[in-house]
Parts: C-alpha cells; structure tokens; sequence
C-alpha cells in the first residue's frame, strides 16, 4: 500500500527502476514477508528464491498469489523437486476479507541449493550458503543465507539465521544444528564478507564470536524498523553500523555506495 517503506526506498534510490531480476524472501515471517507483494505491482518481477517451507500467515499467502499471478516470473525454492511448487492451505480471514483457501502452483525453476552461484551481470553475482525447505518448528531455521558480490566487495545477508534457539552470550558457541555453527564448521571461507546484515535484527540467538570472526566484517548493517536499537560490542574489531530506523531517511551504507543491482531481499 502507500505506506510501503520498501517501495519508497526504491523509489528513493532507483527512481528509473522497471523490472526487478531477483527477489528473495528469507522465510515466511511477517516482518520479512509482509512487504513484498506490493513489489509485484510496482515491478516486473523475474525470479523469486524462497526456502519453500510453508507458513500459514496472511502475508505470505498473498507472496505466493502474486507470485502465481506474475507473467514470466520462475519460483525457485530449496525442495529440489521438478513441475509444479504446490500451496494449499485451509481458508483464512486475511485483511478483513472473507475466508479464502489457499489452492496454487507455481512452476519450478533451477532449484535453490547450497552452494548455487547466479551471475547478476558484470562483476556481481549472488551464492546461496544454505537452503532448507524442512518444516521446523520456527521459520527462522528456514532462512536463506546469501552472499551478494560486487566487484571485490562481499555483502552477507543472514535473515533471522540464528546459533540457537535461546538469547545467549556471544561467547557462548553456536549450536552445529542451527546455521550460524553449521556454517562455521562446513564452510567459513564462504561466509568471509566486508558487510554483514546482522542476523535476526540483532537478537542475540544470532551473532556469536565464532560466526563474526568467520565473517569478518568491517561493516555491519541491522534491520531494526521502528524500534530503537542498543548496539552492543561484539568483538574488538572496528566497525561501521548502520540501521534501518524508520524516522531516518534511506541512504547508501558508507563504502558501499553505488548503483544496487535489481535484487531484493526481504
């Protein structure tokens, strides 16, 4: 609606922006999801990337419809299957409107996997670190990791990937069940990146010292929306961080200034 502070950044920052290559929702939580459907009315969009793990939020059953209802768009998701994605769920009272099921599909595309490099045209690409379509109890555990590059620049989009289920000291390691101490343990090369966006807006289930140090950032970003954020120290590294407070205007992060490549994650 108008009120979508997602489109205004965009329209902020890419005034001439028509067509969207690639969008990313991280997993099926409200405030990662929610967003995003405005996006299918605003844009061509080409390819959307998802876990595929279903979550019966009104949200994202309006994700999925748009994505259903996209001329030319291919939906990717971690399943790995061939033909259709199918979504069915019970009906549900969404926005004040009349219960309604939930009955699509959606043709599959190259699926999601661990490992999956997609070129985004010059010096940029993107490289998918985890894909997991289970249905765990929290969506969170669903979260697709990704690693953005641009030119010699490494930006690493974490969702609400999380160490544990429980808010723990930084010290504390990461559990190898959840992804930061999968990550760590099978490939911390991948995870090296100039920006981090801190993993669920914060929290700390996520961003232990262990994952940091993986990572290696100079440069953190946090998605906090309207709340007001306490910044804690984490390492002794020095650090950049910005945030995402919603009475501050949207601006480019420090050295990372520059044109976007047409990509979104949510």
């Amino acid at each position: 609606g108008p009120g979508n502070r997602l489109l205004a950044y965009l329209h902020q920052v890419r005034p001439d922006l028509q067509v969207i290559d690639h969008v990313i929702a991280s997993h099926p939580h409200r405030d990662h999801v929610e967003l995003l459907p405005d996006l299918f009315d605003a844009y061509s969009v080409r390819n959307v990337w998802e876990s595929g793990r279903l979550h019966d939020i009104c949200g994202y059953r309006a994700f999925l419809r748009k994505i259903s209802q996209e001329p030319g768009v291919t939906y990717h998701d971690a399943h790995g299957a061939t033909g259709n994605h199918v979504a069915a769920l019970p009906a549900k009272a969404c926005y004040g409107a009349d219960p309604v099921e939930l009955d699509l599909s959606v043709p599959h595309g190259a699926a999601l996997t661990r490992g999956l490099t997609v070129p985004l045209g010059a010096g940029a690409s993107m490289t998918f670190l985890t894909a997991d379509p289970a249905q765990h109890p929290d969506p969170n555990e669903n979260s697709v990791v990704v690693r953005l590059d641009l030119g010699g620049q490494r930006l690493l989009f974490t969702g609400d990937a999380e160490a544990s289920p429980d808010r723990e000291p930084p010290s504390v390691p990461p559990r190898p069940d959840f992804a930061e101490g999968f990550l760590v343990a099978c490939c911390a090369a991948d995870l090296k990146a100039d920006l981090l966006v801190i993993g669920h807006h914060g929290s700390m289930s996520s961003s232990r010292v262990p994952f940091l140090d993986a990572v290696g950032a100079h440069d953190f970003a946090v998605s906090s929306g309207p709340q007001t954020i306490r910044v804690r120290r984490r390492s002794e590294r020095p650090a950049d961080v910005s945030a995402t407070a919603a009475d501050e205007p949207a601006r480019p992060l420090g050295r990372l200034r520059g044109r976007p490549p047409p990509l979104v994650c949510g």
